[in-house]
């Protein structure tokens, strides 16, 4: 009895804390269309760089400012139902925002996991990610919806058995 008890408050206790918010890129919510991500880049003064249409989805390269330093973010969508699910950031090692991971920790918080000699920091907040990397002449930044990225993962699975 004192068993269930116990299993009950922690249920009910845990039921009245607010859910961590997701990890975003620039306030864009996972799942936009592009169309919602070319209005917002319109709107925030990017300027489009590149769009590319694949099996494993389209992409949308713009050119804008990531802490102040002029930066190219890709935003990936699923194939078939077109959903952000990922951006990527990268930067040769001369162009690298100055104080990137310090600024990540303020925004972000302490990371999950560090595996610096594989040069990896990961953030992780419910189902989304960030992730910096670094490479020996260049460094990338990768956020990411986890539930949206093996959506997309699926979708191009299936249009290739197809």
């Amino acid at each position: 009895m004192k068993t269930v008890l116990i299993f009950i408050s922690l249920l009910l206790g845990g039921a009245d804390e607010t859910p961590t918010p997701p990890i975003l890129f620039a306030g864009l919510a996972w799942g936009s269309a592009p169309e919602a991500v070319a209005e917002a880049a319109a709107q925030a003064g990017w300027h489009e760089e590149d769009e590319e249409e694949s099996e494993s989805g389209m992409e949308l390269t713009y050119s804008l400012p990531v802490f102040g330093t002029p930066s190219e973010a890709t935003f990936r969508f699923s194939p078939s139902g077109k959903k952000l699910y990922a951006v990527e950031l990268g930067w040769e090692e001369e162009d690298v925002p100055p104080r990137l991971r310090t600024r990540l920790l303020a925004e972000l918080g302490l990371p999950r996991q560090e595996q610096e000699a594989l040069g990896v920091t990961t953030w992780t907040r419910g189902m989304t990610e960030a992730e910096l990397r670094r490479h020996d002449d260049c460094i990338n930044l990768l956020y990411a919806s986890l539930t949206l990225w093996k959506e997309a993962r699926e979708e191009r699975d299936e249009a290739r058995s197809d």
